[in-house]
C-alpha cells in the first residue's frame, strides 16, 4: 500500500510540477503592458481587456466577436479588423 502512494505522489509531481513551476514566473499585467487603446469590463469571476471596433457604414447589425485564446494573442486579430469593418 506504501508503494501506491509513493507512486501516486511521483505521477502528481510529475505532472503538476511544470504548472506549477511556469504559475511561480507570472508577473501581474501593468497598465504599460496594454496599448493606448480599450477598455477592461468587470467581470464577476475577473476582469477583461477588450477593443470596440465599428464600420465607417453599417451595412448589417450582426456583431463579429473575435476571442484570442491561450496560443494566440489578441494582436493576431490586428490584420482582420480592416477587412471586417470595411463591410466585405
Amino acid at each position: 500500500m506504501k508503494k501506491f502512494w509513493v507512486i501516486s505522489l511521483v505521477l502528481l509531481l510529475c505532472i503538476m510540477g511544470p504548472y506549477f513551476y511556469k504559475i511561480s514566473k507570472l508577473v501581474p499585467i501593468k497598465d504599460s503592458d496594454l496599448p493606448s487603446y480599450g477598455q477592461w469590463a468587470q467581470l464577476s469571476d475577473g476582469n477583461i481587456f477588450f477593443r470596440w471596433f465599428e464600420p465607417d457604414e453599417v451595412t448589417n447589425s450582426e456583431p463579429v466577436i473575435l476571442v484570442h485564446g491561450f496560443s494566440t494573442p489578441q494582436f493576431v486579430w490586428d490584420g482582420m479588423v480592416q477587412f471586417i469593418t470595411s463591410g466585405l
